[in-house]
């Protein structure tokens, strides 16, 4: 393609194009090979930020009642032990200790990031305890230790079948007759209106590339894995669908944070597309405009249980 030519084009249209070459060329699935998955490595503050306000976001789709689920108020006030699996920016525990400051309370993630330190220092370190550890292997707790054991938005890092470990380990650290509850979702948009081919080409594009080995879809059956693991009862789900860049205030929040999850995810995504910032940046707005107007949406699922005595 000439210059021109390409100077005529519009942004989706260079979007797509961009796409089609990649698969055309076959460098898709090689370039994935060395593109690390960003969940399973160490925060920077762009990672935080999008953490923090997706975190938020969430809470709005909740009614503020994101926080607890199971426990009782009362329990959770006189003081619960709580662990937060994959606590990342220490958003969730930071806001638990605020509203319930009698608890104790327990950050698991592979790294601990440094807005996670922060808040520990002001809590005290008899209030939270920060470790190490990875969900997929074995978390260094010991069993039946926790009242409310909470876990969000881990599908974009959770290889295949690696589902029902990771509720039978949560099943182990949980007290008998106590409570887990997961909040889920589904990374990959569905849509009310008709999708452009920009938005049916890049949901192709993360099903062929750095997240072949996820199972993006794990959200829809993760209640599933609860029940078949024996561990639980009363397992209650939740479903929403989540309108992005449509419908109010929610669909506008849930489209600003995934353009700072795009922003957050740049230069993986630069790297794999070969991409200057600015190209991607002209990218992701187009991608975020296509969703607007097909009326994406996404679904996400709460699951909570109680471990059986």
């Amino acid at each position: 393609m000439d210059t021109s030519t390409q100077n005529q084009q519009t942004a989706g249209e260079r979007a797509v194009t961009l796409l089609l070459k990649k698969r055309a060329a076959g460098t898709w699935s090689s370039s994935a090979r060395n593109v690390p998955n960003p969940y399973r490595n160490a925060m920077d503050a762009k990672d935080e930020h999008w953490q923090n306000y997706s975190h938020h976001v969430i809470k709005l789709l909740h009614e503020e009642e994101l926080n607890f689920s199971g426990v009782s108020h009362e329990e959770l006030i006189k003081g619960a032990q709580v662990l937060d699996v994959g606590c990342g920016s220490g958003i969730w525990l930071a806001e638990m200790h605020r509203d319930y400051p009698n608890g104790s309370y327990f950050g698991v993630d592979l790294f601990i990031g440094d807005f996670t330190r922060e808040f520990q220092a002001v809590a005290g370190n008899d209030k939270l305890l920060l470790l190490e550890g990875d969900v997929l292997k074995r978390l260094p707790l010991d069993d039946g230790v926790f009242d409310y054991v909470h876990q969000q938005q881990m599908v974009p890092g959770i290889p295949h079948g690696k589902w029902p470990g990771i509720i039978r380990e949560l099943g182990r650290v949980v007290k008998p007759g106590r409570y887990i509850d997961l909040l889920e979702f589904d990374p990959l948009p569905l849509f009310n209106g008709t999708p452009d081919r920009l938005c049916n080409e890049w949901t192709e594009f993360l099903l062929q590339t750095a997240w072949t080995t996820i199972d993006l879809r794990a959200a829809h059956k993760i209640s599933q894995y609860v029940e078949e693991s024996g561990l639980f009862e009363e397992i209650r789900v939740v479903h929403r669908t989540v309108p992005i860049g449509w419908d109010g205030l929610v669909g506008d929040r849930w489209k600003l944070n995934y353009r700072w999850s795009f922003e957050a995810r740049s230069e993986i995504m630069q790297n794999l597309l070969n991409l200057s910032k600015d190209e991607w940046d002209e990218f992701a707005e187009k991608l975020l405009e296509s969703w607007t107007q097909a009326r994406a949406f996404i679904n996400m699922f709460r699951i909570t249980a109680r471990r059986r005595n």
